[in-house]
């Protein structure tokens, strides 16, 4: 039998757009659409134009598009982005609430799909690699439930969505994807995601910009003849235990490539804040709709959750700055109770500020659920209880909206997207835009797809 790392390389060099079902087809491109949404809304914040003004600063060849800027940069310097822009917000995708890997494979072979004159269809086969990769490594070396409290790596297997989806664009061998994989194994970004919890936040929070580059410049390397640490994902030194994990079962890594899609079990969020406070909004909803509750009617909000979820620093009352608030379970609260708009009105400077905000805050409180560990990551339960001047409701619910199990519904997606894109794109872009991805297994080079965000 090959070697995990044998056999993912194999299914990335012979996978193809013509032995993908229609669902994933369809699946992917509906992915790809939200993806670009989020970096949309991702590019007015001031962490964007951090990033953005640092890449126009630095120039180089006019390669690929970075989403908010209209111009063209480096493809190692467009996948650095427009990836991290995607995650700004906390808005993109998630698989079985353990990552967000979709951005790394969307924005890794956009940018060399751009540079190579790479058809729509490479563009979905691409997506889907990178996401099959990634999201069976993750599952395969996600740590015990008790290492979890130090370390919790998909910051770092995140690198291998970008790595996957770049080495397919590309059209590397089968020894080129092993070396690649090599790579961007040997140099991934460290487990580091349990610190960025710490407070006060970093801006840092997932390492997309980093991991998505490097997966674009391991297959780029891997072309041109460098090589890697070979057999990357197996032995008892593989990569599980550069991620700092404590388990791996390379079983999960093999099964079901190419016949099994876990793309289309990715869930979409609803709401911009971290996937593991979406159980608890989801049953704040149900109950704010059902019981018609009023902000000024509520006297506390109890919820409660898996562990992971319902202690430091989830339970900040007073984040000070949306890196901060990114991880608060009152103030996503907060923000629902009150109406705002999910999004970048979440987060503006002066909702910091507000009373009203910081009241119903200070009234939500946090309690573990023992249960819930017990399921988690294939059920997220959660439930909330809302105290108030006419009464006191609860409701549960074992997943979150977005869920395949609990899906946003077509309309409910087009409107996010719209939304998000306004921040950059005119509504007849946006639309023009929505249409091109909706058809993009009929676009020849994906340059007539960029070319769309370009200034009129």
């Amino acid at each position: 039998m090959d070697s995990a790392t044998e056999t993912i390389a194999r299914y990335v060099e012979t996978e193809s757009f013509e032995k993908l079902p229609h669902t994933v087809v369809e699946k992917t491109k509906a992915v790809i659409l939200d993806t670009f949404g989020c970096t949309f809304g991702g590019t007015v914040t001031k962490e964007a134009k951090i990033l953005m003004g640092l890449v126009e600063k630095l120039g180089g060849v006019e390669e690929s598009t970075i989403f908010g800027l209209g111009k063209r940069f480096p493809c190692t310097a467009a996948s650095f982005v427009n990836s991290q822009n995607a995650n700004i917000l906390d808005y993109d995708e998630t698989y079985l609430s353990v990552g967000h890997p979709a951005a790394l494979a969307v924005f890794s072979a956009l940018a060399l799909g751009e540079r190579e004159n790479a058809s729509g269809r490479d563009l979905i086969t691409s997506v889907v690699c990178g996401y099959e990769v990634s999201t069976r490594l993750g599952i395969a070396i996600l740590p015990s439930e008790e290492r979890r409290r130090q370390v919790w790596p998909y910051g770092t297997w995140h690198t291998f969505s970008a790595a996957a989806a770049a080495c397919k664009i590309l059209g590397l061998s089968l020894k080129e994807i092993g070396d690649a994989f090599g790579i961007a194994g040997g140099a991934a970004p460290v487990p580091s995601t349990k610190r960025v919890l710490s407070l006060p936040s970093s801006m840092i929070k997932n390492s997309n910009a980093w991991a998505t580059r490097l997966g674009v410049e391991a297959a780029l390397l891997a072309r041109e003849g460098f090589t890697g640490i070979a057999d990357v994902f197996d032995g008892d030194d593989g990569f599980w235990v550069i991620a700092g994990s404590d388990s791996c079962d390379w079983k999960v890594m093999r099964e079901g490539l190419g016949t099994d899609y876990n793309i289309l079990g990715t869930s979409y969020k609803p709401w911009s804040t971290c996937r593991w406070i979406h159980p608890i909004l989801t049953a704040l909803e149900e109950l704010l709709s059902k019981e018609r509750i009023k902000a000024d009617e509520i006297e506390k909000v109890t919820c409660k959750s898996f562990n992971l979820v319902s202690s430091y620093p989830y339970d900040n009352q007073e984040p000070s700055s949306m890196e901060d608030a990114w991880w608060s379970v009152p103030w996503a609260v907060a923000m629902l109770v009150l109406g705002y708009r999910s999004g970048p009105e979440w987060y503006a400077e002066e909702r910091f500020k507000e009373k009203q905000v910081q009241t119903i805050a200070k009234k939500t409180i946090l309690e573990h659920d023992e249960e819930a560990d017990k399921t988690f990551p294939e059920e997220t339960p959660a439930e909330v209880t809302v105290d108030t001047k006419k009464g006191k409701f609860t409701s549960r619910v074992n997943y979150p909206k977005g869920d395949p199990q609990h899906p946003m519904n077509s309309k409910e997606l087009k409107e996010k997207f719209l939304y998000l894109s306004s921040f950059v794109l005119s509504s007849k872009k946006a639309l023009l835009l929505e249409k091109a991805v909706n058809s993009l297994e009929n676009m020849p080079d994906l340059n007539d797809l960029t070319d769309i965000l370009m200034p009129e």
